[in-house]
């Protein structure tokens, strides 16, 4: 749940105040968290869970940073097993639009990172603060990203006493996502004057052989399911296939949907398995936020029409932010609000 505004109420407080679950990691507070653990104890193991709703990053960073998020302890606080279920950014998109592990208790045992979508499932130490991070990412593929390629995993924690084992599990019914990358002034056979019809032919081999690389993986997989999972997807789903086009050097896009009419009735995603994009040289630096908003992308859509993400609308806004007296008004907050509205017609980043 994201947190927009203090007192706000979503269909989890329902559910919560039937007793149909529990809901903790609330924050009623933003400036000033406080979080209580729930505690549980089953002969000599004691585990204390923490828990912190999504708040939007750039916010939460400002309050941890500034030391204003609590987290209370039991009294016999030696004997317990603590986790922390967090939902955040874990890898920077700026310098404040993510929350370091850094910042986190080094009093926690283990900490489940959410929102991150790539699947991380091995505990992963932190030496610094001395707890491990899991980060079970989304159980399928949200987006065609090289994040949601990997395997599906779901994780089986088992606590006694003050250690922890880990079991990974397989996801069985996901769909086969393979994602591959091609720069066309690397290609040998392909030169700047090489017609269109010769680059999509070379296209679709390479598509091709990314569809037959998908069955063949979820052919395998199926073979060790180990915990005789239903399987819902059948023998031969499928798959869904992403080749990225660097065209920079004097080539052209050509529309995406018209090279996926021959994969129709073979692929899950016939109109964009071709995306465009032209390589940017400039850096991008973390300490200098600007430079997000200076490095947006250009890309082709499934109709062939050039897009580009709301970084560019947020330059404006910080541009204009940086003269404006905005005395009510956190300027990375602003510009995160117009971010949402922009990209995901997000009609409530503004409510208050």
């Amino acid at each position: 749940m994201t947190i927009r505004a203090e007192g706000s109420l979503s269909a989890v407080d329902i559910l919560s105040d039937s007793g149909l679950i529990n809901y903790f990691g609330k924050a009623k507070n933003i400036d000033q968290i406080t979080l209580d653990p729930i505690l549980l104890k089953k002969k000599n193991t004691r585990v204390a869970i923490y828990g912190l709703g999504s708040i939007r990053d750039e916010r939460l960073y400002r309050t941890m940073a500034n030391g204003r998020l609590k987290m209370n302890r039991p009294k016999d606080k030696e004997n317990y097993f603590n986790i922390m279920v967090f939902h955040q950014n874990r890898s920077p998109h700026g310098r404040t639009n993510y929350i370091p592990e850094e910042f986190l208790e080094s009093f926690i045992d283990v900490v489940l990172w959410g929102h991150e979508h790539e699947c991380l499932i091995d505990p992963q130490p932190n030496t610094a603060k001395k707890f491990f991070v899991i980060q079970p990412g989304s159980s399928v593929a949200t987006s065609l990203s090289l994040g949601e390629s990997v395997e599906k995993y779901v994780g089986l924690m088992t606590v006694s006493g003050k250690q922890f084992k880990f079991e990974k599990i397989r996801l069985q019914n996901v769909r086969p996502f393979v994602m591959s990358n091609i720069e066309l002034n690397k290609v040998p056979q392909i030169k700047q004057f090489t017609t269109e019809e010769k680059i999509i032919n070379y296209l679709s081999t390479q598509a091709s052989i990314n569809i037959k690389y998908a069955v063949t993986k979820y052919k395998e997989q199926l073979s060790e399911n180990r915990y005789n999972v239903t399987n819902f997807l059948g023998s031969d789903p499928k798959p869904l296939i992403r080749v990225k086009v660097e065209y920079s050097g004097g080539f052209e896009p050509f529309f995406a949907h018209r090279f996926g009419l021959s994969f129709v009735d073979i692929v899950a995603n016939p109109r964009d398995i071709l995306l465009f994009y032209k390589n940017r040289k400039t850096k991008l630096l973390l300490e200098n936020p600007k430079a997000l908003t200076e490095n947006a992308d250009f890309a082709y859509n499934s109709d062939g029409e050039k897009t580009v993400s709301g970084n560019k609308v947020g330059k404006v806004v910080e541009s204009f932010i940086e003269t404006a007296d905005l005395s009510f008004l956190v300027d990375l907050e602003l510009n995160e609000a117009v971010r949402q509205f922009v990209d995901k017609g997000d009609n409530a980043a503004f409510s208050v």
